[in-house]
């Protein structure tokens, strides 16, 4: 690392050739707008380094490829037919070159098949190590997020963030095809636009990438202080093509002096919490490694253990400036809840202590993106610059839910987790918010009325009886322009379509009238959720449930609730009656968080299947996890602790309505207890009905 920052003995050739005339520059860009027209300027003053240094690689078979003629100085890779033949030129890149590089590739497989280039990257044992070097050594290739980033869940609208890790060696474009191509025209004008002299440090000193990471996020639309660069707000793992500010980019790095040139931050693992399987998790042999990257501008873990806490020591001794400038660092949590991460400072050593217990879920502000990823920071400022980060992520599976008692000690995993999507639409200008809204105008007599009723306000329930009646005329009327075979009701069709859309949207940005104030989209929302709290619902309303699952239009409704209903049964949480009704283990006056948890999420089902089947819709089961990260497990594990002296006894499995328990090295206790029988190691091994199963390990 150390010839990141300190410069090599220049011959005398290479030095009389810095100080000899340029030439007359040819023009940098066919580009006629502003940045285009800036650059071509600088270039033609000799202010402007161009792009003569730079390669540019396209990977997908010109699928989105970058229109050359557009920059002129700019080389191309290019591929030899036996390259071609042998698929080397297409898909991820798998080569460090010896010359600066910018690439792209839009391609990716499905969601669940695979994801985006970029996650085959975290997936694979040595991609983020790959994705350093290129950082490090002026490469960088952007590759769209595809699937793998959109508000959703299990595949319902989309599958919210799967990216289990962020670093900066990469850059992950919002969308699909083509959505990277705005930020190849960024990085490569910013790039042109910075002297001669700078652009040639960068080169030498391998700092290119970091410090146009730098350029990109600083000049970012959310990123209008330098607070703001220290916030998720900068530094998000998807970057929206409409939040890029190119003339912001192209004008600071025309300005930038060695000076200015920020510093690098690279961090080292030091120590960590170690995950040991059979004790702390538990996969078939040979499971991916919980260590998903260790590199010095990323590191990633998954959270696969049942301890309560993940902790580790990073280490920022292998940072630098361009001009050994002293150097202050700040670790600061870019993604999860701060209130729950506890970071502690070791100025003297250069190092940061982290403590992360696991946390649920955030909807990431404003894309209300599910993510279950925690991400930190470590930035590096020499008093006139802050670095591009080193990020610290830290992976939850989204299939697990946790529990902790008030002493912060880990209570019990769920690792069949339901998925916690309520189903209603993301995006405002969805149709079915219509459905939505026409919940307010069920028969109070029956039981989707009579709960809607209770949870909305009087004035909010008659605003929704208005605002749906009005919404059922405009969607009507384009019902019928739809249906109409002349060619020349095509124009009303869409203006139709377009004012019902706009004016549903608007009536969902609108505040209701009553105490909460809420907007009608939020109203809504509550409303849904509040029913979803009702934790004796099903045990409560069994037969006109099941009734109205039958009359979903979902003709899976009636399987799916039971299937949901059995799992609570086979976790011993619902207890089937002599007279076909189902009890809760306990009652509500003492029921322990996880069993409120597991009813609430039983809930989701019957809102979704059976309540109203037409407002939300919802993928049942567990929330959908990389099959490569976890096996399925249709167990809940309850721990038990010593009460004198709070140390860990071991843990009660519950699974197919039996449970085993376990002590806390993960050896299966005789059933009854006996002294003369003594713990037996386990073994796990998949299984086609409850996705993994264990037998004593007699070896």
């Amino acid at each position: 690392m150390s010839g990141l920052f300190h410069a090599p003995l220049l011959s005398l050739a290479l030095l009389l050739a810095s100080l000899l005339p340029l030439p007359a520059a040819d023009p940098i860009t066919t580009r006629t707008d502003e940045v285009g027209t800036l650059l071509n300027d600088w270039a033609a003053k000799g202010t402007a380094a161009g792009l003569s240094a730079i390669t540019y690689e396209n990977r997908d078979d010109a699928h989105s490829p970058l229109p050359l003629a557009m920059w002129p100085g700019l080389k191309t890779r290019t591929f030899t037919e036996d390259d071609r033949k042998a698929g080397r030129h297409k898909g991820p890149a798998n080569l460090i070159h010896p010359t600066p590089t910018f690439g792209n590739c839009s391609m990716a497989a499905p969601a669940d098949r695979g994801g985006s280039l970029a996650r085959f990257y975290f997936m694979d044992l040595t991609g983020a190590t790959f994705l350093a070097k290129q950082y490090l050594s002026n490469q960088l290739y952007i590759y769209p997020e595809h699937q793998d980033y959109d508000p959703g869940g299990n595949g319902i609208g989309g599958w919210g963030d799967l990216f289990p890790q962020n670093t900066p060696a990469v850059l992950i474009s919002q969308g699909s095809s083509g959505s990277d191509q705005p930020f190849l025209k960024a990085l490569l004008s910013t790039t042109a636009a910075f002297t001669p002299e700078i652009q040639r440090t960068l080169i030498d000193r391998r700092l290119l990438i970091p410090t146009l990471q730098h350029l990109l996020r600083h000049s970012l639309k959310t990123v209008q202080t330098a607070a703001d660069y220290l916030t998720a707000k900068a530094h998000p793992i998807v970057f929206d093509a409409a939040q890029l500010d190119e003339l912001k980019m192209v004008l600071a790095a025309n300005r930038m002096t060695e000076g200015a040139i920020p510093p690098v931050a690279l961090i080292n693992l030091i120590e960590e919490t170690a995950f040991e399987p059979g004790t702390h998790f538990f996969e078939p042999e040979k499971p991916h490694p919980w260590q998903l990257g260790t590199t010095p501008v990323s590191i990633a873990r998954l959270f696969r253990g049942n301890q309560p806490a993940y902790q580790c020591i990073l280490s920022t001794q292998g940072s630098g400036d361009l001009l050994g400038r002293p150097l202050n660092f700040r670790a600061i949590v870019l993604q999860g809840d701060p209130s729950r991460i506890v970071i502690k400072s070791d100025p003297a050593n250069r190092a940061f202590q982290i403590t992360i217990p696991w946390q649920p879920p955030e909807k990431t502000s404003p894309s209300a993106i599910r993510s279950h990823r925690i991400d930190i920071g470590i930035f590096a400022d020499n008093g006139v610059a802050t670095s591009t980060p080193a990020i610290f992520s830290l992976y939850l599976l989204p299939n697990e839910r946790r529990f902790y008692d008030d002493k912060g000690r880990l209570t019990e995993i769920a690792y069949l987790a339901s998925n916690p999507d309520l189903g209603l639409p993301p995006t405002d200008t969805d149709p079915r918010w219509l459905d939505a809204i026409q919940t307010a105008l069920q028969p109070s007599n029956t039981l989707p009325g009579t709960l809607i009723e209770r949870a909305l306000e009087a004035p909010e329930l008659a605003w929704f009886r208005v605002t749906a009646s009005r919404l059922t005329v405009l969607k009507d009327r384009l019902t019928r322009l739809e249906s109409d075979p002349d060619p020349k009701a095509k124009p009303d069709t869409e203006k139709q379509r377009q004012l019902l859309t706009s004016t549903l949207k608007e009536n969902l940005a609108t505040p209701l009238p009553g105490t909460r104030k809420l907007t009608a989209r939020q109203t809504l929302e509550t409303a849904f959720q509040s029913i979803a709290r009702f934790t004796d619902l099903y045990p409560a309303f069994k037969t006109e449930i099941d009734t109205l699952a039958t009359q979903s239009p979902n003709p899976d409704a009636p399987a799916t609730l039971k299937a949901e209903v059995q799992k609570l049964i086979d976790w011993g949480i619902l207890i089937p009656q002599p007279d076909g009704r189902l009890k809760p283990l306990h009652e509500k006056t003492d029921r322990p968080p996880p069993e409120t948890a597991y009813l609430q999420a039983l809930n989701l089902t019957v809102l979704s299947h059976a309540l109203y089947p037409r407002a939300l819709t919802r993928q049942p089961g567990p929330a959908w996890a990389d099959p490569r990260l976890t096996t399925r497990k249709a167990w809940r594990d309850v721990f038990q602790y010593d009460e004198t002296t709070g140390t860990l006894l071991g843990w009660t499995r519950h699974l197919l309505r039996r449970t085993a328990r376990f002590d806390a090295q993960g050896r299966l206790l005789p059933d009854p207890p006996s002294p003369d029988s003594p713990p037996t190691p386990v073994a796990y091994f998949p299984d086609p009905d409850t996705g993994l199963r264990f037998e004593p390990n007699l070896k």
